[in-house]
């Protein structure tokens, strides 16, 4: 079974079509909507080890602002907008 297996992964290159490669641009985070259960999770994915870069997103300003002046400078990004948003990541 295995040496099936290493056989279809040596012939990669022979396959029939072929997708590109999937750039990458970094891993960032967002969180949509700070309520009750999203201002939590992104307060707690800010203070992770993780140090990925959060980008959040409040149909009200005022709560993501409360949360950028909790963590303190550079540890999250407000976005305007939910298209905003999607750009950001």
């Amino acid at each position: 079974m295995a040496d099936a297996l290493l056989s279809v992964k040596d012939k990669k290159d022979t396959l029939p079509y072929s997708r590109p490669d999937t750039p990458d641009h970094g891993r960032r985070v967002g969180v949509y909507g700070l309520g009750s259960i999203g201002y939590h999770v992104a307060r707690n994915l800010a203070n992770s080890l993780s140090n990925l870069p959060l980008v959040v997103y409040n149909r009200t300003s005022a709560k993501s602002e409360k949360l950028a002046s909790e963590l303190g400078p550079n540890k999250i990004s407000i976005a305007q907008s939910p298209a905003d948003l999607c750009r950001l990541l």
